[in-house]
């Protein structure tokens, strides 16, 4: 049940109105951080929502005590991601504007007033800002779609950013695909895509900013206003350190990403993307020995993938593993 709401029937104008949607999961290291920072840039218009998903850590009781500030909705289970803000999303019919913010995110000073900004220009349906990791680098939020050369491309990417390469390295949504960690999208398109994929984690932003594109909607990105992003803190014991347990949804989703292309460009991919992990399990036991986890990691990656790569390969757009998805049942039954 709703404990409380922030703004209730507030007057529908021409004004941009902002509902913040705010999923957790064992998130007690970060929420307050997260939370505040949300509170302290948020009008009377505007509206927060936090799912939580079941925590069993002392989420629930720290969220309590924020009940007269946010809409709250304790859930027995964990869903998902995508679930909790698609359900979220349908709550709040009235609003013109969705932010999806991380648990283990701090949104940075004047980020949400400069959002709401952006979404006085009617044609501007996607706003995303620059990343910073617990370290206070760059922790690049933005990454190609999935395809044939996005794996060599990636590494140049990553390569130019590791040694302050000067290049035309800016957010493209044509090219890249938005980090769902802090997202603010117009809620009538969100709609239109028929909100996320039913995906449990991992994989639902590069679908929904592919339909974005597709449709050929004009995306900002601010680089001059920024958010610490804390990566890993609801899955990981060790908040800005990923947690690798996920690495399955992660593998899996860029493949159900892929498969519905033609069954020559599933085999090119699958061979170059081999290609690309059995050179990364290479690299990481000649140069990363000490590194045991990345080692570990590497491996994991390409065993998953070839695991994977038949059912891709030979299915096509049948291809789907029900294990990492939310049942039709779920999504009927609640939201």
């Amino acid at each position: 049940m709703w404990l409380a709401l922030t703004e209730q029937g507030f007057e529908m104008s021409n004004k941009v109105t902002l509902s913040l949607i705010v999923v957790t999961y064992n998130s007690q290291d970060t929420i307050k951080e997260c939370l505040g920072a949300l509170i302290r840039q948020c009008t009377s218009a505007d509206e927060i929502l936090v799912y939580d998903n079941g925590s069993v850590d002392n989420t629930a009781k720290i969220l309590e005590d924020y009940a007269s500030k946010v809409s709250l909705y304790l859930a027995p289970n964990n869903s998902g991601f995508s679930y909790a803000c698609n359900w979220c999303t349908k709550k709040v019919s009235q609003t013109s504007h969705l932010a999806f913010i991380n648990p283990d995110v701090v949104v940075g000073i004047d980020l949400v007033h400069r959002a709401r900004g952006a979404f006085d220009d009617r044609s501007v349906s996607l706003v995303g800002f620059f990343c910073k990791g617990k370290n206070g680098l760059q922790d690049k939020n933005f990454r190609r779609y999935p395809s044939i050369l996005s794996g060599l491309l990636t590494i140049i990417d990553n390569v130019i950013l590791r040694f302050n390469i000067k290049c035309n390295s800016s957010f493209n949504l044509k090219k890249h695909y938005l980090d769902g960690s802090c997202m603010f999208v117009d809620r009538s398109m969100f709609v239109r895509a028929n909100y996320f994929q039913d995906f449990f984690l991992y994989g639902e932003d590069v679908i929904l900013c592919d339909f974005l594109k597709q449709k050929g909607i004009k995306a900002i990105y601010y680089s001059d206003v920024s958010y610490l992003h804390l990566r890993g803190a609801s899955s990981s014991s060790i908040p800005g350190e990923r947690s690798w347990s996920m690495l399955p949804n992660m593998t899996y989703s860029e493949l159900f990403y892929l498969c519905r292309r033609s069954l020559l460009s599933r085999g090119a991919y699958l061979i170059l993307k081999f290609i690309e992990l059995l050179s990364l399990v290479m690299v990481s036991t000649l140069f990363w020995r000490k590194n045991k986890i990345k080692r570990e990691f590497y491996r994991k990656r390409l065993l998953l993938f070839i695991q994977y790569s038949l059912a891709f390969l030979i299915q096509g757009k049948g291809f789907t593993k029900p294990e990492f998805h939310v049942g039709p049942e779920k999504l009927n039954g609640e939201i």
